[in-house]
């Protein structure tokens, strides 16, 4: 009754969201919670809010499809480059630790695209494949990354993303692949790119 009298959309908003709170945090009634967080889903589809709080139901049911799926839905709904990247790196970070690598790859990818120069992304990549020494997937990762990008972007913090892409691909095959010669060609490939400022359609 409560509920159906707001008539203010953000006072409703709220009342929903800590509802579910309360059933989630206090009762521990996580089915009642998530029908809350539904709830407020279903009548505002494009907030946030109600995302937060079912990821915390799906994350303590320990439900990888859905946790995965809700992460998508927050950065979907998430209009600002850099939260946008965040919930996508979050994202990542999530299938790094549940062993889906090839989807925190595209993760990753799409956390480059939102914000250049969140490059931890890169670190957190890197660092799932080198603990099982995946050198070639690796080595894989970064040569699609770097065509992805020099075919979408046009600007200076593109540039910081290639430079830095093209540097980790020269000290992987130098030091685990042992290939001097694309070791090489990855630092030529860093040195040509166009400096900051310069005309990129024509550079690239």
């Amino acid at each position: 009754k409560f509920f159906a009298g707001v008539e203010d959309g953000e006072t409703k908003l709220g009342a929903l969201v800590s509802s579910g709170d309360r059933w989630r945090q206090l009762a521990g009634q996580l089915s009642v919670a998530a029908e809350r967080y539904r709830q407020a889903r279903v009548l505002f589809p494009n907030r946030v809010e109600p995302l937060q709080g079912l990821l915390a139901v799906h994350e303590a049911n320990e439900n990888v499809r859905e946790v995965l799926e809700t992460l998508h839905l927050m950065a979907e709904v998430l209009t600002d480059p850099r939260e946008r990247a965040q919930a996508y790196f979050a994202l990542g970070r999530y299938c790094v630790q549940v062993g889906r690598e090839r989807e925190a790859f595209i993760a990753f990818e799409q956390v480059l695209d939102a914000d250049p120069t969140m490059l931890q992304a890169l670190e957190v990549l890197a660092g799932a494949l080198a603990e099982h020494q995946e050198w070639a997937e690796l080595e894989r990762v970064y040569r699609k990354m770097i065509e992805s990008f020099r075919a979408r972007g046009a600007d200076d913090d593109r540039r910081t993303v290639l430079a830095e892409l093209y540097r980790r691909s020269a000290l992987l095959c130098r030091d685990h692949l042992h290939d001097p010669d694309s070791a090489l060609q990855a630092l030529e490939s860093e040195i040509e790119l166009p400096s900051p400022g310069a005309d990129w359609k024509a550079a690239l």
